[in-house]
C-alpha cells in the first residue's frame, strides 16, 4: 500500500507532538489529518501496535472518519486475524459505501485467507459503484483463476474493454492475467486494439510487446517496446525489457547499448546490471561481464543468475573452487532451478567429486525424467568417468521415452562407435541423421576421432538433404 505524505521532516514533527502529547497525558488534541499522518508513519514503517494504538485514539476524536478504520483492517488482516478485519473495514464501508478501496481491501482479505467465493462476492458487489470497474473485473477473474474455476476466470477476463483508458496498474493486471491463463494470443489481440484506440499509451505498447515476448516472437516483442520508448524515452524499465528481448535474439552488441541507457536512467537496477554481465559474457568479455554481476549484487545479494553468472565465469577461467562457491550460493536462493543445479553439479564434476555430482543428477531425474539434456549431460560425465558401458546403457534408457530426439541419438551413436559396436552405432547414426540431419555436429563433438572417417562421412552424406533434391 503506498501513501501519499508530506515532506519527511514535517511528518516526524507530527509525530514528535504526538508522541508528547502521549506523555503530558493531557489528551492527543491534533486535526484528522495530523493523526492519519501519525497512524501512516507507524504503519509504513512496522510498528503495527503503535499504529492501532494511534488508530484507537484519532476514533475516540474522529468516530466517523472511515480511513482509521480501513488502516486497523490492514493491520488485522496482517496478523491473521480474518473475522476481526472484515468487521473493521465493514464499519468503513458503511462510512463511506463509495470508496472502492474499502472494498477492494475486503476482498483483499478473503485472497489472503483462500475465500474466493467471498471475494468475488465483494468484488461484484463493488461493481454496482460503477466506479474502476475494470480492476474489480480484474480480481474476479484473478480469484476463479486461483479457485481453479479457469473457465470463469477467462469469462469474466474477457470483459474487459480495451476501448476503454485503464491506469497503468490496471494495464499491468491484465496482462498478468492473460498470462496466468495461458491466454497468449488473446493477449496480443487484447493490447493490438488498445494500442489501436490509445496509441500514446507507453504502457500499453509494454504490455503488447511483453505479450509477443511470451510467445517468443522476439522481433514483434522489440518493434512494439520501441513504440513504448518512443513514447517515454526515460522508461528504464522498457529500455531493460527491448535488451532481455535482443539478448534472447542473441543481439548482444544492441542489447548492451539499451541496458547500459536503462542503467543510465536508473543505476540501481540491478536486473539491468545482470542482464547487461550476461552480454559481455555470451560476447567473451569476461573482466566487464565479471564487473557487472558483481555491481548486481552490490544492489541485490539475493540475485541468483548474478551468483551463477560469476560461477560461469570462474568455470570459463577453469577456476573451479571459486565457481564451486559463488555457484553453491546460487542455488541456495534458486533451490528449484534444475539449470543451476546441473551447473553445480558439473563443478563438482570438475573438481573430482563425482559421487555429489552424480547425487545431484540423479534428484533431478528423480523429479524430471523426460528432461534430454539430463541424460546427455549426465550419461558424458559417466563415459568421463570410465564407466562407458553404464554411460551407453543410460542413454538407450533415455531413448525408450525420447526416441525422436536426435541430440540423444548422437550421443549414443558415438559411444557405440567409440567402443566398437560398429552396426548399432550406425544404425543409431542413422535415426539421428533422418530425424535431424542439421545437428550432425554433435555426433563429431563426443566422436572426433571419426571426423577423417570416410565411411561415416559416405554414411552421413546419404542423408544429406542436398543430395535428395530434384
Amino acid at each position: 500500500m503506498e501513501f501519499e505524505t508530506n515532506d519527511e521532516n514535517d511528518i516526524k514533527d507530527i509525530v514528535k507532538k504526538y508522541e508528547a502529547l502521549l506523555k503530558q497525558g493531557s489528551g492527543i488534541l491534533m486535526s484528522d489529518d495530523e493523526l492519519e499522518e501519525v497512524v501512516n508513519y507507524y504503519y509504513v514503517n512496522n510498528k503495527n501496535a503503535q499504529a492501532l494504538f494511534a488508530i484507537e485514539n484519532s476514533i475516540l476524536q474522529f468516530p466517523y472518519d472511515s480511513y482509521f478504520y480501513y488502516i486497523k483492517s490492514l493491520i488485522l488482516s496482517e496478523q491473521g486475524k480474518m473475522k476481526e478485519a472484515i468487521k473493521v473495514i465493514e464499519i468503513a464501508i458503511s462510512l463511506e459505501p463509495s470508496n472502492p478501496l474499502y472494498y477492494e481491501q475486503k476482498g483483499e482479505i478473503y485472497e489472503s485467507f483462500d475465500r474466493y467465493s467471498k471475494a468475488i462476492e465483494v468484488y461484484k458487489e463493488a461493481l454496482n459503484l460503477k466506479i474502476e470497474t475494470t480492476k474489480f473485473i480484474l480480481n474476479i477473474s484473478l480469484c476463479y483463476k486461483h479457485d481453479g474455476n479457469v473457465k470463469e476466470a477467462k469469462i469474466w477476463l474477457n470483459k474487459v474493454n480495451p476501448k476503454t483508458e485503464l491506469d497503468n496498474h490496471s494495464i499491468f493486471d491484465t496482462m498478468l492475467g492473460y498470462q496466468l491463463l495461458e491466454m497468449e494470443e488473446e493477449c496480443i489481440n487484447f493490447f493490438t486494439k488498445y494500442t489501436d484506440e490509445y496509441p500514446y499509451s507507453s504502457v500499453g505498447w509494454f504490455a503488447l510487446a511483453e505479450s509477443y515476448f511470451s510467445i517468443k516472437n522476439y522481433k514483434k516483442a522489440v518493434q512494439a517496446m520501441e513504440y513504448s520508448i518512443l513514447i517515454n524515452d526515460e522508461f528504464y524499465e522498457a529500455w531493460n525489457k527491448k535488451g532481455i528481448y535482443l539478448i534472447s535474439d542473441e543481439e548482444y552488441i544492441k542489447a548492451i547499448e539499451c541496458l547500459t541507457k536503462s542503467i543510465e536512467l536508473n543505476n540501481l537496477n540491478s536486473d539491468a546490471y545482470s542482464n547487461l554481465a550476461t552480454c559481455y559474457l555470451k560476447t567473451g568479455n569476461l573482466q566487464e561481464a565479471l564487473k557487472n554481476f558483481k555491481i548486481c549484487l552490490k544492489h541485490d545479494k539475493e540475485d541468483p543468475d548474478a551468483w551463477a553468472g560469476i560461477a560461469n565465469i570462474y568455470m570459463e577461467n577453469e577456476e573451479y573452487t571459486k565457481a564451486l562457491h559463488y555457484m553453491k550460493k546460487a542455488v541456495e536462493i534458486d533451490f528449484d532451478s534444475d539449470e543451476k543445479q546441473l551447473l553445480l553439479a558439473k563443478i563438482y564434476f570438475y573438481l573430482g567429486q563425482e559421487d555429489q555430482s552424480l547425487n545431484i543428477y540423479k534428484s533431478i531425474l528423480f523429479e524430471n525424467n523426460s528432461t534430454p539434456q539430463l541424460w546427455i549431460d549426465w550419461s558424458y560425465m559417466i563415459w568421463c568417468n570410465d564407466d562407458k558401458p553404464n554411460a551407453i546403457s543410460m542413454l538407450k534408457y533415455a531413448i525408450i521415452n525420447e526416441e525422436f530426439n536426435a541430440e540423444l541419438l548422437y550421443q549414443l551413436a558415438a559411444f557405440c562407435l567409440l567402443t566398437k559396436k560398429i552396426k548399432t552405432g550406425k544404425s543409431f547414426l542413422e535415426k539421428a541423421l533422418a530425424l535431424n540431419f542439421n545437428k550432425k555436429d554433435l555426433f563429431f563433438k563426443f566422436a572426433p576421432e571419426f571426423i577423417n572417417s570416410s565411411e561415416i562421412n559416405e554414411l552421413i552424406e546419404l542423408y544429406n538433404p542436398k543430395n535428395h533434391l530434384t
